[in-house]
């Protein structure tokens, strides 16, 4: 093997090795890391974590999903919990969160990944309905709510801003 061939492999096999990376990290996974504590106490301050975003490609987010969105208001890339979907109205009463389905039923959202005895309020302490979610809409929270600047906050995310599913080990 002369020398040009040699070299000519070695150059295919990192261009190889630099697209397979570049394309499973723009499509398939990347990493991140966590920034504040607006998600305790299920994820920490400078805590790890991953992001698919191949799940994303073939649907869409679903209540209880945390996700990794960008907030152009705030200029800044956070995680948060999807708390309400396309058509449907969130409400903060009682120090709960409450969803007005499509169907007008309303029911108190389930959030069993919150410790016990979780209070969520609106930043001035009053009941508060928030308006209902356009199509490609999310209302997205954290976990600590007391702790969180979130959709209470900024308003909903489109789903075109939220890059894709949290996961950690």
């Amino acid at each position: 093997m002369s020398r040009n061939d040699y070299l000519w492999k070695i150059f295919k096999l990192t261009f190889a090795i630099t697209f397979a990376f570049i394309f499973i990290r723009s499509f398939i996974v990347e990493p991140g890391m966590v920034d504040g504590a607006s998600m305790e106490p299920n994820f920490f301050d400078s805590q790890v974590f991953f992001i698919n975003k191949f799940d994303l490609l073939f649907h869409s987010p679903n209540r209880g999903d945390v996700v990794q969105a960008y907030i152009p208001s705030f200029e800044e890339v956070v995680i948060k919990r999807v708390i309400g979907l396309p058509g449907e109205q969130v409400t903060i009463r009682l120090n709960q969160v409450f969803v007005t389905g499509m169907d007008g039923k309303t029911f108190l959202l389930g959030e069993t990944y919150l410790p016990e005895g979780t209070s969520t309020r609106n930043w001035n302490g009053s009941a508060q309905t928030f308006d209902i979610l356009k199509e490609n809409e999310y209302f997205l929270m954290g976990d600590n709510r007391d702790e969180s600047t979130d959709s209470r906050e900024y308003g909903p995310v489109t789903r075109d801003q939220i890059f894709g599913l949290v996961f950690s080990f």
